[in-house]
């Protein structure tokens, strides 16, 4: 009995080509549009990257361990923090700018002495200018657990942060 072999030679075979992707049929409209796709890719990459990056400008506080609040009447500006977190706060820095001058207030606590979940500190900065609203940001927190919060800008928060490396 004779077996026959049989061998097939595959040729690739385009079967669709559209064609705009070929590069001698592509008109201005399309090449506009690729351009305007890679515009708009380009915007929303870059908006995602300041998004991010805008998360840890003093200023913008989104933290998860207090709620800061503040309102300014007749030359003075009240300031509260409620410890939102599930831990007791040991320091913390919070900074206030009025345009003219950058004044901090920073807390240590120890002991029994703690800025316990739940608990509010009130703070009343006078300012020179009443006619702006100053800008007030938590700068540095520090919770029993030894975890931290924010980026400590101020020279405060810096020497607080400094102070548990020790």
């Amino acid at each position: 009995m004779k077996q026959h072999r049989l061998e097939a030679k595959l040729k690739p075979i385009l079967i669709w080509q559209h064609p705009t992707s070929m590069s001698v049929f592509k008109s201005d409209s399309t090449r506009k549009s690729n351009h305007l796709r890679i515009v708009l890719f380009a915007v929303a990459l870059l908006s995602m990257c300041l998004g991010v990056y805008g998360s840890n400008i003093p200023g913008t506080d989104t933290n998860p361990f207090v709620k800061l609040g503040h309102e300014m009447k007749d030359g003075t500006v009240r300031i509260t923090l409620k410890n939102i977190s599930k831990k007791p706060i040991v320091a913390f820095v919070v900074a206030l700018d009025d345009g003219t001058q950058a004044t901090t207030h920073h807390k240590y606590y120890g002991g029994r002495n703690l800025f316990e979940p739940g608990k509010t500190v009130e703070l009343v900065f006078a300012v020179q200018s009443a006619s702006s609203t100053p800008r007030v940001f938590l700068d540095y927190v520090r919770l029993t657990d030894s975890s931290t919060w924010g980026n400590a800008v101020t020279d405060a928060g810096k020497d607080v942060a400094a102070s548990f490396e020790k």
